[in-house]
């Protein structure tokens, strides 16, 4: 009898919370049921409070979407906003940004496709 599977992808740092050969990588994970994608997460190792978004084949779920056989489930970590604009830069000539207030993350789903998350807020560029 063969176990339903699903392929999980985790990104930045819930990559801690996973063995190191499952980190920054595709891995199948296999289940009983029909389980919560909560559920399968924290089978992981992966604390649900560190989730802030869940793609199931592509499309952003909550934490009840149940898994299937063949999903292919992306997990992003909390998005935060970090303002640097009164701090020091190391790197002040690279191509500043008006309003430095912005989270943006790219991620590559297992397909090969590639996306984006987040917001820019202020993006006018100074030359």
């Amino acid at each position: 009898m063969n176990l339903p599977r699903a392929t999980f992808r985790f990104y930045a740092e819930l990559n801690d919370f996973l063995p190191p050969s499952r980190r920054g990588a595709p891995f199948a994970h296999s289940f009983f049921g029909r389980p919560a994608v909560k559920d399968a997460i924290e089978a992981l190792g992966v604390p649900h409070t560190e989730v802030d978004l869940v793609l199931l084949d592509g499309e952003s779920v909550d934490f009840r979407a149940p898994l299937f056989d063949g999903a292919r489930v992306c997990v992003f970590p909390v998005f935060e906003s970090i303002d640097i604009r009164s701090i020091t830069r190391v790197r002040p000539h690279a191509g500043q940004i008006a309003g430095e207030r912005f989270n943006v993350i790219r991620y590559q789903f297992p397909d090969g496709r590639v996306g984006r998350r987040g917001e820019d807020k202020s993006r006018e560029v100074k030359h």
